[in-house]
């Protein structure tokens, strides 16, 4: 009778400790779980700063060319291009004038601006910007 007492004693044990971590398990589970979401629902990831002297390194790689180290343009290769030191131009030309035309472009054919927007993500546009807007600062 006293082996049957033992066992009995060991099974209601094994009942009540399986019971016990299956519940704190489902508890710990509830707290920690997220939430689905679809692709559509998340956010973005926002695009990483870009320091000055990283704009100014996208600048000379993929502006120099027509718009010349100064920001004055080239005008043998770009007869378009403006004055980035003219505090004039820089007044007309408001921020998300200038992020537009980076991201898409402007005109078509010989002395164009390419679009920028597959190569450079949001941030290094707009960190080019501001790059374009020290030129006029530089003039003072």
């Amino acid at each position: 009778m006293t082996r049957f007492k033992t066992l009995l004693v060991f099974a209601i044990l094994a009942i009540f400790s399986t019971t016990f971590i299956a519940n704190s398990q489902s508890h710990s589970s509830k707290k920690t779980a997220a939430k689905p979401t679809s692709a559509a629902t998340e956010a973005k990831p926002a695009a990483p700063a870009v320091t000055p002297e990283v704009a100014k390194q996208i600048f000379q790689k993929r502006c120099v060319v027509c718009h010349g180290a100064d920001g004055k343009g080239n005008k043998t290769i770009a007869p378009k291009a403006p004055d980035f030191s003219d505090a004039k131009w820089q007044a007309r030309h408001k921020e998300a004038v200038l992020i537009n035309a980076v991201s898409n472009g402007i005109g078509q054919g010989k002395g164009s601006m390419p679009s920028w927007k597959k190569v450079l993500n949001e941030g290094e546009i707009k960190a080019l910007v501001a790059h374009v807007r020290t030129f006029a600062k530089k003039q003072k």
